[in-house]
């Protein structure tokens, strides 16, 4: 084996548990953070849905186009 020892290894293995602690407490972290993008992005959808709730068919529709809501936005904002 290259003139290594059986016994012998690369890496010892406190060094390779402290690498891979390091690296689960990295992805929690990274969970934690994906976590709370998808929560703000579900919260700003709900807002977005419920700001379109109550208009009317034949009301401007608040997206600002100046069009009726069922003419514009209706379709986008349906949940079936």
């Amino acid at each position: 084996m290259l003139g290594m020892s059986s016994s012998s290894s690369f890496f010892n293995e406190p060094e390779i548990e402290e690498v891979l602690i390091e690296s689960d407490a990295g992805l929690k972290r990274e969970e934690e953070i994906i976590k709370q993008k998808q929560e703000e992005i579900v919260k700003e959808m709900k807002e977005e849905l419920d700001k379109f709730k109550n208009v009317g068919r034949n009301e401007i529709c608040l997206c600002g186009s100046n069009k009726k809501y069922k003419k514009c936005c209706l379709l986008k904002h349906r949940t079936w």
